[in-house]
């Protein structure tokens, strides 16, 4: 006889999955803004030791190229945990009265956020580091706008949550 598939009991992690997505996402940002500084300060003394044309033209191309991998990175990165919060807030058979815990949670999660966005942007103000955000416009954008966009993340999915509990 085939086992058909139930809901189980669990209750939602859906705002631990958005502090979740808060926190990679700072982590992404930062190591790729940080391995790019290193990259621009360690490529003229690599190119100096070159004799090679052809590594020439690869140290060249890695250096090119890295902003816009890693701005693509961070947006795969965003969309896919948008895409993971909405769907595990699908998959949830949360209480209603969880719903009200819930609530109470994205609010932390919403501070957790502005302090990081706030962070981002006095680390980012300074004049060593301020260059490194013209090199990466997308990321900057996500990371200045942190609040706004975890907040439509959050509620999405309490929007998705709050739904499929009201439709068991």
């Amino acid at each position: 006889m085939a086992k058909r598939f139930t809901h189980s009991r669990k209750k939602g992690n859906m705002v631990i999955e958005g502090a979740l997505f808060i926190i990679v996402l700072f982590v992404v940002v930062f190591t790729s803004y940080f391995g790019y500084k290193i990259l621009t300060e360690m490529s003229p003394d690599i190119k100096a030791d070159i004799t090679n044309n052809a590594s020439l033209d690869a140290i060249n191309e890695v250096e090119d190229r890295y902003p816009a991998v890693f701005s693509g990175i961070i947006v795969i990165v965003l969309i896919g945990f948008w895409s993971f919060v909405i769907i595990a807030a699908f998959m949830s058979t949360e209480h209603p009265v969880m719903f009200i815990f819930s609530i109470l949670l994205v609010v932390f999660v919403i501070i957790v956020s502005m302090v990081l966005g706030n962070f981002y942007e006095e680390f980012f103000s300074d004049a060593e580091y301020g260059t490194i955000t013209s090199e990466f416009p997308i990321p900057h954008i996500i990371m200045s706008n942190m609040l706004q966009i975890s907040l439509g993340i959050l509620v999405s999915g309490l929007i998705v949550a709050f739904w499929r509990s009201k439709n068991d």
